[in-house]
């Protein structure tokens, strides 16, 4: 028979379901951890800002993956857990809702992808190249500075054929998809509008700043034709392009590569044999993402360093959820579920060592992919919502080349020891992580 979750959810007139939402996107191990230690269970219920049945196993994030939309379905509002997403423009949201109109701009962006694949690659030449030039001048560079401007030229190149600056890089970086944050309690809500509810002065200006080098591009008018063969209003299309290059192409990638950089930085044994598989052979697209021991670092990270790190479906009718304990967890129509990646993926009774970065697991046991559930593009990504370019490939080749290319050509040493904490954003600190006397590699070992 199955159970219901344990857990209460709060009263309408209980604040504290601001501070479940705080600990939940701020310290996120502590917070599930307690609770799972609390409720002894895997699934249970909690508010971090809405009524919520948490998934923290491998056995319930599975059901979840596989879960038809008949069970469990996207919800129909542009919200990402308690983010309300900024539509990028009025006419379409940023690819996190179900309907047609989700559908169809996600056919258009996997449209766009198809479309430039060629300039890819030389794209990611010239964009490393430039950035590894100025990292060698100064010396070093801020890790999280240094990736977002390696990813946003990448991008640019790539995808429009043009050149971003950096100093609207780094001046305007601050944009930001959630100006609101939504609360599902009477006491919670009118303090939330308090809190957003509106872009910033510079998230403004640097959304208007990116959408018209949209505009500007040559890519502009076949992009539109795009839209138009799939049904997707033109109103304010050149947001909804560069909302999705900066927030999906960008995004994504930038939160992996940042604790991935800092991991590799102090594994030089993972390193060392990077650079012995990459000695005399050319790194081509096919070999990058082919070559299987660096698949393995690639899986291990995205295991450790999820993004994003949690999803939330809305049940459709009520049903039963099986969970690792043994007891299946009774979910209802209308129920939010929400799986969290750092749980599931970590899993002891799925993973040994679960909170070590040991790429040489998938080496051992090849089945252990097939275990790893993720949102987003490459392996381990299940969902029938992942991200637009998980069918060509394009997220999972940005970051294997960035971090392959980067730690076997070049040396560093970090100003202050990383530090990796599961309750961090990041997970990776301090946030001034910085690398320090950047240089190319001994000619000697150096891959050319």
């Amino acid at each position: 028979m199955p159970v219901d979750p344990p857990g209460e959810y709060c009263s309408q007139l209980s604040l504290d379901p601001l501070k479940q939402l705080n600990a939940f996107m701020y310290k996120m191990e502590d917070y599930l951890g307690g609770l799972q230690a609390k409720y002894r269970a895997p699934v249970f219920r909690c508010h971090p800002g809405r009524r919520t049945v948490m998934l923290t196993d491998n056995l319930s994030g599975r059901f979840y993956f596989t879960a038809s939309t008949d069970l469990l379905d996207r919800e129909a509002a542009s919200r990402v857990g308690c983010g309300e997403v900024g539509l990028t423009g009025d006419a379409v949201p940023l690819l996190v809702s179900r309907g047609e109109r989700h559908k169809a701009g996600r056919a258009v962006m996997m449209d766009i992808f198809a479309d430039r694949r060629a300039s890819m690659w030389p794209s990611l030449d010239a964009a490393f190249e430039s950035a590894t030039s100025r990292w060698l001048s100064q010396g070093g560079f801020n890790i999280k500075l240094g990736v977002r401007e390696f990813l946003m030229d990448a991008v640019f190149r790539w995808l429009l054929d043009t050149e971003i600056s950096m100093f609207d890089v780094n001046s305007l970086h601050e944009l930001c998809y959630f100006p609101g944050v939504w609360t599902d309690t009477l006491a919670t809500k009118p303090v939330t509008r308090l809190l957003g509810g509106k872009f910033s002065d510079a998230n403004n200006q640097a959304r208007a700043n990116y959408a018209k080098a949209v505009r500007e591009s040559a890519m502009f008018e076949r992009f539109q034709d795009f839209a138009r063969d799939r049904g997707l209003p033109l109103d304010d299309f050149d947001q909804f392009v560069s909302s999705n290059m900066i927030g999906n192409v960008v995004g994504a990638p930038r939160l992996i590569l940042v604790p991935a950089i800092a991991r590799l930085g102090i594994e030089p044994e993972l390193v060392d044999r990077l650079v012995q598989v990459r000695q005399g052979k050319a790194w081509t697209p096919r070999t990058l993402l082919e070559e299987p021991y660096l698949h393995t670092l690639f899986l291990e990270t995205n295991r450790l360093y999820p993004r994003p790190r949690f999803m939330y479906k809305i049940a459709q009718q009520d049903f039963e959820v099986p969970a690792g304990d043994g007891r299946s967890y009774q979910i209802y129509e209308g129920d939010a579920v929400c799986v969290c990646f750092p749980q599931i993926n970590r899993d002891p009774n799925v993973y040994a060592r679960p909170d070590d970065f040991w790429p040489g697991r998938y080496e051992q046991n090849p089945e252990l992919e097939e275990k790893l559930y993720l949102y987003s593009w490459g392996a381990g990504a299940k969902h029938p919502y992942g991200c637009a370019s998980r069918e060509g490939r394009q997220g999972e080749a940005l970051v294997k080349y960035f971090f392959s290319r980067l730690t076997t050509e070049f040396q560093w040493e970090f100003a202050q020891r990383p530090v990796f904490d599961k309750n961090l954003y990041l997970e990776v600190g301090p946030v001034n992580l910085s690398a320090t006397h950047f240089r190319r590699r001994d000619a000697a070992e150096a891959v050319q």
